[in-house]
């Protein structure tokens, strides 16, 4: 392949960023100059046949990187002077004869030959002005001559330094070419989405020159300058440095400016981020010229905080509310903007302690939530011994347990009537009260859930630790806190992996078998709704997702809604490695974790008096409970799907009473918007407030919102800091590190590094001697660990691995090994020794 026409070239990794965008512009129902695309094989093809290519061109970027500017340039003139020399091969030149004479028989003022990098108007690098651009070539012999010159300014000292700043790799063969019609123009110029002075992007910013922009767009030239707003295209300032306009409106009228702002808007909006637009008006409209990110914005953030705001650190939070899957995490979705995190992690503490908190207070600016950064105290920090927080237990926890008890049936009876307003209701009106109530129960139901009930598990474990301390002060008996808590009464996500396990070893049909067997588990539910529809084992699926909390397949085809949080790849590995039978069985393996647990427990009871026997199991029990408690908040994943389910029937049908365009409009309105609705029963009004909070949330969505606000603001830790500290390492010499246990035991396999643990790749590759090796101290807190720990045999971490995966590994009898400093990139694929008894990890 040659050439494509410009509409055609939608792949960057073969025609180029600016050539790909253009493309995806006219996609978009944009004009744009009529023209073709030159892949970039056809340098490729040119490269291959200079002799002794690759070593001159690694030679001259050594040398451009050591030498001086006058050197690098005379290195580049000799390096380009074979290819300049020869002229496109015949078969090329041939190739672009029929559609450059097409484009030169429309263009009047001539071809433009741009260049279009692999890399160039992308998002990391808009690299402007960098390369080459020629307009007004005349015939085809001046095209292949440009096309060449387009190439060998990719290789220019200028580029090359550039790729450097911005930590790219230089690619000899990196340049495709787009040859297009130039269009005699009115005016042209330059549209920014954003303003790139300030960065405000409620403010678009335009250079416009009669004519072509040429100079405009190369630096040398100068332009009438505008402010518009950014949702009307209203002229809000002018600076005029082109004289002869007698309107006093300067080169852009007024309902020309309009015009282009709309245009900008609609693409700023389509690519989801600012842009940086050439334009030129011609006699019949408008053509966009080109289209890239707008890279190195200033930061803007118009929040005003008082002097006592200022004097705090502000952080975003990372919300647990439900949101939209188009925004950032911690923008507020408006219909839930009335509910607070800081709160939830209140609204169960008791008023003596604190149990556990994230933090007290959170505010909205601009519509993103922050929290306050304070240090907030353990529970240990209010006691003056275990004694005393032993005694505040006794008072406590049977209230907070019969609460827990209460927490399974409101589930329940939450979904029974969620199902029956869905059945007994026919409008947007009547469902509402319903949609919110679920929404306010599940809240506080997610409260519980979430603050100082969880808290018990590690007190509980704390003070079990302390009691066995006073029992055997010696290590006199070989028991554990990790061992005497595993394993007790089944947990939210045990029984998540024994239904999954359960589905798969009943697969009897033998259509879904060959498909687990045969494609990758992505392709695994695609495949059987399209190929077996109604086999049984998708109403089987279906149903368990419901009952499971899962994501249904059944809403596979509603558009992008919410940040569903789980989708079916790693439901689909528990099922398939059951069917395989590669797994152990979850309840087989919770027995054999029981079995230890009762037979050290049992050691311990033995070595004390009765009297101290008594406390010592109401501690046991306290610590079972609780713990398993701390998984358990996973069980609220149910009501969550009944919670979403609501809104998608609210936004259906409100979208057939022709209040709201999409299901996904209802999340932009408020609480007290739905109120009004269904105390008036006034469609037209809803609609009308609907487009008021749609502008209202997309002046919102425009914005970047800082990672910090407040005093802390200069300390902001750099992107892609770890949010742990890593531990520093203990031993490593001759293969051997030293960390802690978390889920004893002792395994020999092989060590597998992971990036994702719910990627497709590695679920569909995981054997039973992996050991998991962790890439960061604070990953994969929620990841489906039931289910893979059926399957691997250890896991090793840098840092304190999340709780969650520590109790699932004690009840599946995988041991565990956390704050281990490793070098994962040289131990991936080596045999290991894991001894978590011991806290020993071994290279073999």
């Amino acid at each position: 392949m040659i050439w494509v026409p410009l509409e055609q070239a939608d792949q960057a990794e073969e025609f180029g960023g600016k050539a790909a965008n253009l493309a995806r512009v006219a996609a978009l129902g944009y004009a744009v100059p009529e023209g073709i695309a030159v892949a970039r094989t056809v340098l490729r093809d040119a490269l291959a046949r200079q002799p002794d290519w690759p070593s001159r061109w690694r030679r001259y970027v050594r040398l451009v990187a050591e030498a001086d500017s006058a050197t690098a340039a005379a290195a580049h003139r000799d390096l380009a002077a074979p290819l300049r020399a020869a002229p496109l091969l015949g078969a090329v030149r041939e190739a672009l004869v029929a559609p450059v004479t097409r484009l030169l028989a429309a263009a009047d003022a001539g071809l433009a030959v741009r260049s279009s990098a692999l890399y160039e108007d992308s998002p990391r690098a808009s690299f402007a002005g960098v390369f080459e651009s020629y307009l007004g070539v005349a015939d085809l012999d001046a095209v292949c001559r440009r096309i060449c010159d387009c190439w060998i300014s990719g290789w220019s000292p200028r580029a090359l330094r550039y790729l450097a700043r911005m930590g790219l790799e230089p690619g000899a063969d990196a340049m495709a070419v787009l040859v297009q019609r130039v269009v005699p123009t009115q005016c042209a110029g330059v549209i920014y989405t954003a303003d790139p002075d300030s960065g405000n992007p409620w403010q678009f910013a335009v250079q416009a020159v009669p004519g072509l922009a040429d100079d405009l767009m190369s630096g040398s030239g100068v332009g009438d300058g505008y402010r518009l707003a950014w949702n009307t295209g209203a002229v809000l300032s002018r600076d005029l440095a082109l004289s002869g306009n007698a309107s006093g409106e300067g080169t852009l009228p007024a309902a020309a400016a309009q015009s282009l702002a709309a245009a900008a808007l609609g693409l700023d909006r389509a690519f989801g981020t600012r842009l940086d637009i050439e334009w030129a008006f011609a006699a019949d409209g408008l053509r966009i010229v080109q289209a890239r990110p707008l890279t190195a914005l200033p930061e803007f953030f118009a929040a005003e905080l008082d002097t006592a705001e200022r004097e705090s650190t502000w952080r975003p939070v990372l919300c647990t509310l439900p949101l939209r899957s188009d925004q950032p995490p911690h923008l507020i979705t408006p219909l839930y903007r009335d509910l607070s995190e800081a709160e939830m992690w209140t609204r169960y503490q008791p008023d003596d302690i604190v149990l556990t908190m994230a933090w007290r207070e959170s505010r909205d600016w601009l519509g993103y939530r922050y929290m306050r950064e304070e240090t907030i105290p353990t529970f240990v920090e209010f006691f003056a011994s275990p004694g005393d927080y032993e005694a505040w237990l006794d008072r406590n926890e049977p209230h907070y347990r019969r609460r827990w008890d209460e927490r399974g049936r409101e589930l329940r009876t939450l979904a029974d009537d969620a199902a029956a307003a869905i059945r007994d209701t026919a409008t947007a009106a009547e469902l509402i009260p319903t949609m919110l109530a679920v929404r306010d129960r599940f809240w506080d139901l997610n409260s519980f859930g979430w603050s100082g009930p969880q808290s018990l598990g590690w007190m509980c474990e704390s003070l079990l630790g302390h009691v066995l301390a006073e029992i055997a002060p010696d290590d006199a008996i070989d028991a554990s806190i990790e061992t005497i808590v595993a394993g007790g009464a089944e947990s939210f996500t045990l029984l998540v992996t024994r239904s999954l396990q359960e589905l798969g070893r009943a697969i009897d049909e033998p259509d879904v078998q060959r498909v687990f067997a045969s494609v990758p588990l992505e392709q695994v539910l695609p495949v059987l709704q399209r190929h077996h529809p109604e086999c049984r084992f998708l109403g089987r699926y279906e149903e368990l997702c419901w009952q499971l909390g899962r994501t249904p397949p059944s809403w596979q085809g509603r558009p992008p809604f919410w940040r569903l949080g789980h989708d079916h790849v790693s439901s689909l590995h528990t099922v398939r490695a059951a069917l395989r039978g590669e797994a152990r069985d979850v309840v087989a393996a919770q027995r054999q974790s029981r079995a230890r647990r009762d037979a050290a427990t049992d050691a311990v009871r033995q070595h004390v008096t009765a009297a101290a026997r008594e406390r010592f199991d109401k501690i046991v029990a306290w610590a079972r409970e609780w713990t398993r408690a701390l998984n358990d908040r996973h069980g609220l994943a149910p009501g969550l799907l009944w919670e979403k389910e609501l809104i998608w029937r609210v936004g259906e049908r409100l979208v057939r009473e022709r209040v709201a365009k999409q299901p996904a409009d209802l999340l932009l309105l408020y609480r007290e918007d739905l109120l009004e609705f269904v105390s008036t029963g006034e469609p037209h009004a809803l609609a009308a407030r609907l487009t008021e909070r749609q502008d209202e949330f997309e002046h919102c969505l425009r914005l970047t919102a800082p990672a910090v606000l407040g005093r802390g603001r200069a300390d902001t830790p750099s992107a892609g800091a770890p949010a742990t500290e890593l531990p520093a390492e203990a031993e490593a010499s001759g293969g051997l590190w030293h960390g802690v246990p978390f889920a004893r035991g002792s395994v020999t396999g092989r060590a597998r590094v992971v990036a994702d643990v719910a990627a497709p790749d590695l679920l569909d590759s995981l054997a039973a001697d992996d050991i998991l090796v962790l890439p960061c101290a604070n990953a994969f807190a929620y990841a489906d660990w039931h289910s893979l720990l059926t399957v691997v045999c250890g896991v090793v971490s840098p840092g304190r691995p999340a709780h969650h995966l520590s109790q699932v590994a004690r009840e599946c009898g995988v041991p565990v090994l956390g704050e281990v400093c490793l070098p994962p990139g040289r131990i991936d694929g080596a045999k290991l020794h894991l001894d978590a008894n011991a806290g020993v990890l071994r290279l073999l």
